[in-house]
């Protein structure tokens, strides 16, 4: 790691992953049926809604997966930061108006849509793409270990988040949540503006983007023997 664009790319990677879990992704998921009961649903109901919603998510992975190479990561992650910060401010403000107004079918079923369209930003636009973006960043000799540092990113955050999750929602409930609705919002500027985007780029011309020997192409070769042929 003494090379400086092998730090750089390091550091990307680290940030991608810890803003994508800082969307809240596994809180939501480990606690999800909480999340229903605070809606004022229970029984069955909250299991299957749980069902749907992860089925829903290894879809929308694939959709994805169809769409970076013509949107690009960066963008993609962007809109899937800034989508997920909305949604999730929006199921707060459900679980929090539940909380005073019992048994309020128009607030549950609205929970329950933005809980889903939550997923939808981060399933489509963060989750299969932080991985994309992480693993292009570094050159083959080094990629292993680049993804490698950058998943330590993910697992960190996410003990930092779930561990005290149960004392949070106890404590302060709802609010939790703010955590997971300001920290993407801030990360989406980030990467907008200091991130390089790499759609349709080969590896050698993302080692020049980040600091690495110039990229000589075959075209460039092929001229160059021309010239000299011409010459002689």
């Amino acid at each position: 790691m003494k090379n400086p664009s092998y730090r750089k790319r390091v550091f990307i990677g680290l940030f991608v992953q810890c803003a994508a879990q800082s969307t809240g992704v596994l809180v939501v998921n480990n606690y999800q049926v909480l999340l229903y009961n605070g809606l004022g649903l229970y029984g069955y109901l909250p299991l299957l809604l749980y069902a749907v919603y992860t089925a829903w998510a290894a879809f929308l992975n694939w959709a994805g997966a169809m769409f970076v190479d013509r949107v690009g990561r960066i963008r993609m992650l962007i809109i899937g930061l800034v989508g997920c910060s909305l949604m999730l401010a929006l199921e707060a403000a459900m679980v929090a108006v539940a909380a005073k107004k019992k048994n309020d079918h128009t607030i549950n079923a609205l929970g329950v849509f933005f809980l889903f369209a939550f997923v939808t930003f981060y399933a489509t636009c963060v989750d299969a793409i932080s991985y994309v973006y992480c693993t292009e960043i570094f050159p083959t000799a080094i990629r292993a270990q680049g993804v490698s540092y950058s998943i330590i990113g993910l697992f960190a955050m996410t003990l930092v988040y779930t561990q005290p999750a149960p004392t949070a929602f106890a404590e302060v409930g709802w609010k939790y949540y703010l955590v997971f609705i300001i920290v993407p919002l801030l990360s989406a500027p980030i990467m907008h503006f200091y991130f390089p985007e790499t759609k349709g780029m080969s590896l050698e011309e993302i080692g020049v983007v980040f600091g690495d020997a110039e990229v000589i192409r075959p075209a460039s070769i092929h001229e160059d023997q021309a010239d000299e042929k011409l010459e002689l």
